[in-house]
């Protein structure tokens, strides 16, 4: 969150340090500050895959944890009998 808070404070204050930035001037270029937020992105994307995989795999795993509960009780046997 710090670093998107100082990237709006940096850009809204424009090269000059506290001046706005005019059309007629570059926004200001912090190759650091890029690199840092490319190294967030990546974190967060990561994290939203990991994230993801987690849930899908918690999903699969109970369900066939139920399928194995329910035929050892026997009634997926009786249920398929009928």
């Amino acid at each position: 969150m710090r670093l998107v808070r100082r990237a709006i404070r940096e850009f809204s204050d424009g090269p000059s340090g506290g001046a706005p930035a005019g059309p007629d001037l570059p926004p200001p270029h912090d190759e650091n500050l890029r690199s840092a937020a490319i190294h967030h992105l990546k974190r967060v994307r990561k994290l939203k895959l990991d994230l993801a995989a987690f849930v899908l795999g918690s999903v699969i795993i109970s369900t066939v944890w139920a399928i194995t509960e329910y035929q050892n009780s026997g009634r997926l046997a009786a249920a398929a009998e009928r």
